[in-house]
């Protein structure tokens, strides 16, 4: 009887499963140093500053890196929406 993990050893070299540990690694961190430390930083800022920064870095990664992709979010839907009015009345 064949069950997944022995499939997926069969078709996956560990060089590949070492390979996906790297890219994880490397993905995390882009991930970490690119969304997550502006959205604890926007955190920070919707606190009022009551709560310490490295605090809310602590918290969550998922939460602070969410926060900061919904900013960004909203932010190129505004100005899409601000380009394209702009671009209506001329």
């Amino acid at each position: 009887m064949c069950f997944p993990t022995q499939a997926r050893s069969t078709l996956y070299p560990e060089r590949w499963q070492t390979h996906d540990g790297c890219m994880n690694i490397i993905v995390e961190l882009i991930l970490e140093v690119l969304f997550s430390y502006p959205g604890a930083g926007l955190r920070w800022l919707l606190h009022g500053g009551k709560k310490s920064y490295q605090s809310l870095i602590r918290e969550d990664f998922t939460y602070n890196t969410f926060v900061f992709f919904i900013f960004l979010t909203i932010v190129f839907v505004l100005l899409n929406v601000v380009g394209c009015s702009s671009t209506l009345v001329k």
